[in-house]
């Protein structure tokens, strides 16, 4: 598997290293690896994490605007 390491533009692998981060409780680092991962490729699942997370720490006008960046994809 990847990892940010061995191929720093990958979308998936910075998702990956968010949710370790976020699992950490790195609550800052791991919205700065999803909006790494959001910048290489805004996938779904890195911009819904990235929300998840904004929303459990209080930021929920952040979590909402990312939300409606997904629903615009769509």
């Amino acid at each position: 598997a990847a990892n940010v390491e061995t191929d720093p533009t990958s979308a998936f692998a910075w998702t990956q290293h968010g949710i370790m981060l976020q699992r950490a409780g790195q609550t800052e680092a791991a919205v700065r690896a999803y909006d790494r991962a959001i910048a290489i490729r805004p996938m779904a699942a890195a911009i819904s994490a990235r929300a998840e997370l904004l929303a459990a720490s209080g930021r929920g006008a952040d979590a909402e605007a990312a939300l409606r960046s997904v629903i615009a994809q769509r």
